[in-house]
């Protein structure tokens, strides 16, 4: 999956998401990308895809809670975020991590934080003051 070229990268992990016999290869492969790849887009590919499978990549979430809150790329971030989303309840563990890039320093981030923690129902409860409050900011 580490060729030079991050478009290959990026069509071979949209490619691979047909291919639900080998899942788990798949979910270990884009983990690795969005993990070590040095291209953003790559990575952000990683993202969508993990977000994709959903529950099915619950062994991914520590790796996009990672990327949420920490990869050099403000587009990967936001991507990560969204993806937790797409894991409902599993996701419950990451809502510390979408409160913070709720506060994250773009409106894609934060939207995406947003939406997940609206997915998590009673889990986000904890989010639900620094929510509130960002609702009074109108630079929010």
């Amino acid at each position: 999956m580490f060729k030079p070229d991050s478009d290959v990268r990026k069509r071979a992990i949209s490619k691979c998401l047909v291919l639900e016999v080998h899942r788990m290869a798949v979910i270990a492969a884009c983990q690795g990308v969005l993990v070590r790849d040095g291209a953003h887009d790559a990575r952000s590919s990683a993202a969508d895809a993990l977000g994709q499978l959903g529950e099915h990549a619950a062994s991914a979430l520590p790796a996009l809670v990672k990327a949420s809150l920490h990869d050099a790329s403000a587009d990967v971030r936001s991507r990560a975020a969204g993806a937790l989303a797409k894991f409902g309840e599993h996701a419950a563990s990451a809502v510390p991590v979408l409160e913070a890039a709720f506060r994250g320093e773009t409106a894609d981030i934060r939207r995406r934080a947003a939406g997940a923690l609206a997915k998590l129902g009673e889990h986000a409860a904890p989010a639900v003051p620094p929510l509130g409050a960002a609702l009074q900011d109108a630079n929010a």
